[in-house]
């Protein structure tokens, strides 16, 4: 049986966190539509080591000698190669699996955050087809959206399709080079958006304001 978009985008949003991550790495055709849907969390935690959902753990396997004491506190060498990740539950049943490659410590976390819990870099059309709802819908103020993005040229193309105005950001990761630009919804809101990097990554945030 082959479900509609709007019924699998109701499946997917109600599916257990940890089944929905492993579906949409098996079946690359969803990912986009998934990451677009809230997903519903019992329990959250990212550790220095480990990323847990609900009951399962996500842990990097640090190598024999990678932790030292020093003055009486254990401390992870973050330089160190590691070849295996680890999954747990919460019956304390235990597995590994082996990294294609060897990898430092800190690179190998930032990628298994990633696969977790960040959104994928999204194309120029869509990104314009949800500026264009949320302005048409005029989007409730408040409501924020930040998302992968190649290709930040679409900041200004945004600006000159939908008649934006350049506009000052006080955000912190606010990436200055494309610039913010502003749009009015209605006398009572705007829509913002600006590019934001951070560490290597760069990503776009929409958001809609009181004016």
């Amino acid at each position: 049986m082959t479900l509609s978009h709007p019924s699998l985008k109701c499946v997917l949003e109600y599916l257990e966190a940890n089944q929905r991550i492993r579906l949409s790495a098996r079946c690359p055709s969803i990912r986009q539509l998934e990451k677009q849907i809230p997903i519903h969390l019992n329990y959250l935690s990212i550790s220095e080591s480990s990323v847990t959902i609900n009951e399962i753990s996500y842990s990097i396997c640090k190598p024999e000698g990678s932790i030292t004491v020093e003055n009486g506190r254990p401390v992870l060498d973050k330089n160190v190669e590691v070849e295996e990740i680890g999954f747990s539950k919460s019956d304390a049943s235990w597995t590994t699996r082996r990294l294609p490659e060897k990898l430092k410590f800190d690179v190998a976390m930032d990628k298994l955050a990633s696969v977790l819990l960040e959104p994928p870099a999204f194309c120029h059309s869509d990104i314009k087809e949800t500026v264009r709802n949320w302005i048409k819908n005029e989007q409730e103020i408040g409501t924020v959206w930040k998302f992968r993005c190649v290709n930040l040229e679409i900041i200004p193309e945004i600006k000159r399709e939908f008649n934006g105005k350049a506009i000052r950001m006080a955000d912190k990761k606010f990436f200055r080079h494309w610039g913010c630009v502003s749009i009015p919804i209605n006398s009572t809101s705007t829509f913002i958006i600006y590019a934001v990097r951070e560490r290597s990554l760069y990503f776009v945030k929409m958001l809609v304001v009181e004016n």
